[in-house]
Formats: structure tokens, sequence, C-alpha cells
């Protein structure tokens, strides 16, 4: 484990920039002895773990950090592979490790210089107790983290155990060069952040309730009338009375009118004036029970011609009643 944390610290601190300049007055800023583990804990509150995911973008808001995350491997000699010397910006976190968030140690790693100038963390030395470290992770969750200390170690005496032992909360390590400078070898140590999770922000697609569309009350069903269309099937026409609540036929046919009362056919009227000269017979005596025909009580104004013949034409239809 001390050959693993030495390696990944040698890594990335070869430390370019510096020795083509040979600029002593501008090394990285090394953390106060105020931030270290030393001087206590800032805070014991911490939220609890996330399910692992991928971070996307690291931000570090104090030192105007704000740089997309690549994914580090293990190089052949057993040592944490860097992110490329022509993206100094670019922060790397162990991907056979931790997720940032998750349960346990997650580690970030970035150059502090490169060929051009300073890098990603070159100010990371300058973090202090309660500054916030936010990951965007793929889930679309930001992971926001709080600084528990800023320490700096040498090689030769590099803290493998507590910078990347197991830990029972979320944590983060945040990695560069820093310590002393030869221009033969680079960096003779590291600086590291300590961080662990307090707050989330944003939540998973997946996160979200399913949504189902508006139920339309029951009521709201008959709000049209049969037959148009946007209708629901339980939209109805309305039921129409049975046929037995209505009288029948024959009820009405009898009870349409009441029976013509008896009326005596006038004097001038002679039982000679029904004669027919077809399909009839004369009747020696008047009419009784049945009202006179309409064309007789139309008929005294007619000649005595015309009215014979109307009489005649009117008795055929005398059953019907009026």
């Amino acid at each position: 484990m001390k050959s693993k944390g030495l390696l990944l610290a040698v890594a990335v601190c070869a430390g370019v920039w510096l020795v083509q300049n040979g600029a002593r007055p501008v090394t990285p800023p090394a953390p106060s002895a105020a931030e270290a583990f030393a001087t206590g804990r800032h805070t014991d509150a911490a939220a609890p773990p996330l399910p692992p995911s991928p971070p996307v973008r690291l931000r570090i808001p104090r030192i105007a950090v704000d740089t997309p995350v690549t994914r580090l491997g293990l190089a052949p000699d057993g040592s944490l592979e860097v992110p490329p010397a022509d993206e100094g910006e670019v922060a790397g976190w162990y991907g056979g490790g931790t997720a940032p968030g998750a349960r346990g140690t997650a580690i970030v790693a970035g150059h502090v210089d490169d060929a051009e100038g300073p890098a990603v963390f070159y100010k990371l030395g300058t973090l202090k107790k309660g500054n916030r470290v936010e990951v965007l992770r793929a889930d679309g969750r930001t992971a926001v983290f709080t600084v528990d200390a800023v320490e700096v170690y040498e090689n030769d005496a590099f803290p493998d155990r507590k910078v990347y032992g197991a830990a029972r909360r979320a944590e983060l390590r945040v990695i560069t060069c820093g310590g002393s400078f030869d221009e033969k070898t680079g960096y003779g140590g590291n600086v590291v952040a300590f961080a662990h999770l307090i707050g989330v922000r944003g939540t998973t697609q997946s996160a979200q309730p399913a949504t189902r569309p508006p139920t339309r009350p029951a009521r709201m069903a008959f709000a049209h009338p049969a037959g148009v269309h946007g209708t629901t099937q339980s939209a109805q026409p309305a039921t129409r009375p049975a046929l037995a609540e209505r009288p029948a036929p024959e009820a009405r046919r009898t009870s349409a009118r009441p029976p013509a009362p008896t009326r005596p056919y006038p004097d001038h009227w002679s039982n000679a004036s029904f004669a027919t000269s077809e399909n009839t017979t004369t009747s020696s005596t008047p009419r009784t029970n049945s009202a006179p025909l309409r064309s007789a009580v139309r008929a005294p104004n007619m000649p005595p011609a015309r009215l014979n013949t109307a009489i005649s034409a009117a008795s055929r239809h005398s059953t019907v009643p009026w």
C-alpha cells in the first residue's frame, strides 16, 4: 500500500513548468498549518452516502476551479494514470475505486502545472476548512463536500492509510503535487485536501414520480350528447319510458270522444230523401242514436236534385261516428 500511494503521488509531480522556467519564486502555495487535522475538525455533520455514479465535473469555487473529470486507471507499474500532459485543466478520477458521493474514499488527482504554466490544482494549497467542493455526477446529482483539512506530505512520509484508507461515510481526496521542489526530480511531495459529503443537490430522472394523465370525473362523461365526437363510452342516451306506461291503442280509440247525442231530423226531411238507386234500401223509420250526417247538415240550401245526391253519397258512410 505504501508503494502504491507513493507512485500515485510521484506520477503527477513532474513540475514541468517550473523545471523549464527554473522559477523557484513561483512555486504553488503551500497549505497553512492552521488547516491541518491537528487543529481540530470544523464540523462532524455528514449527509447519507449516495448510490455509486461516475463524476462528470468538479467545482471548487474558492479557487475558481470548474473542470471536467476524466476516468483514470492504473499504469502497468501499478501507479495511477494521470490526465494527458496537454490537458492540465482536466481533473482525473480513479475509476477503480469509490465514486464521489458513495460510501468510501473517492480519489481525484490533477496537475499542479504544465509546460504552459499553472494547471487545474495550482491553488489547492490555499483551501481552508469549510470550503466547498462540488462534484456533478452522471446521475444528475451534485455531491457537495466540505473541506476537513488540507495537508502537505513529503514522498518518503506519505500516509497511505490516512489518504486512501476505507471510510464509513462518503469522503473525497483531492491530490496534486507540492512540498519541496528539485529541478531534476520535480516536486518532492503532495498536497491533499480531505473532504466529506455534507449535502446533495438535484435529483435523478428516475427519482421523478411518474406522471399520470388527469382523470376526468365521472360526471363529466355526460358533458356531450350521445353521437357527438369526443364523448366517452359511458355517455349513454336517455332511456325512453317502457311501453307499458303508455295507454294501449284500443283504450285511446274507445275513449277518444264520447258518443253523439240523439237528435231528431228536421220535419221537412222525409225518409224518402235517403233512398238511393244502388246498394241502398229505403228506411221507413228515422235513424236514432246517431248524429246527423255532415253533408246533410250543410244541405238545406241545395236544390232537391243535388241534395238527394249528396245525401245518397253520405249515407254509404253512415256507419262512421262523428
